[in-house]
């Protein structure tokens, strides 16, 4: 039902398309597409029987276009120009849906690039617009990209030891810097200047007053 209800939408969003187009050239109704397919067989016919009039869209044809036949259909392609060639086909409006959802499906639901990387090795004339309609309608990439993505930690580690000595705090700088410094987002109080701001008891911060001194205080709190 859901696939039914896509193809729905999909192929209204594409007619709405159409009609905002004044120069359209890469989307075929199936009478269009049939056309083409006749008027190049036409071509083709003419251009290899001897006797016949010749025009110049007929030579435009050729070099554009070009029909094959696989299990008793005829397809329009893409002029192939040597054998190594991989064939390319043109489609119909009508094809348009079940074409983009078996790439799209086969590719893991790759996005927009990956889609026109793929198609084109195979298809000439599906637009990045027919994918880009395709795409805002899947229901899978829209349930994935409406789950929100959430960081390591989406608040700050509220306790009562907070920033004592060896404590450490997992905060989210993104939303708790707001009007402070990065040390008050970080800590969660103002820059501390001096060994005496620290903590440490008052006669024993006195006592510093050399690089040594100092050393050997900091080993004995870490011990």
């Amino acid at each position: 039902m859901e696939l039914a209800n896509m193809r729905e939408k999909c192929n209204k969003s594409i007619d709405l398309l159409l009609l905002k187009k004044h120069d359209n050239k890469s989307f075929l109704s199936v009478e269009e597409y049939n056309k083409w397919l006749q008027e190049v067989k036409h071509s083709k016919t003419s251009l290899n029987t001897p006797g016949l009039k010749k025009v110049p869209k007929d030579y435009k044809n050729v070099r554009k276009y070009d029909v094959i036949t696989i299990s008793g259909k005829e397809y329009l392609i893409k002029s192939v120009k040597d054998t190594a060639s991989n064939v390319i086909y043109y489609v119909t409006n009508k094809d348009l849906f079940d074409i983009l959802n078996i790439f799209h499906t086969s590719i893991g639901h790759g996005g927009r690039d990956r889609m026109v990387s793929e198609l084109k090795q195979k298809y000439c004339n599906i637009t990045k617009e027919a994918i880009m309609t395709y795409l805002k309608l899947c229901i899978h990439c829209e349930k994935k990209s409406s789950n929100p993505k959430r960081g390591l930690v989406s608040k700050p580690i509220l306790h009562k030891a907070f920033n004592s000595l060896a404590q450490m705090d997992l905060i989210d700088m993104q939303s708790q810097s707001i009007g402070r410094s990065p040390y008050e987002a970080m800590f969660g109080c103002p820059v501390r200047l001096g060994v005496a701001s620290v903590g440490f008891p008052s006669d024993q911060v006195a006592n510093l007053n050399t690089e040594e001194d100092i050393e050997r205080f900091a080993k004995t709190v870490i011990l």
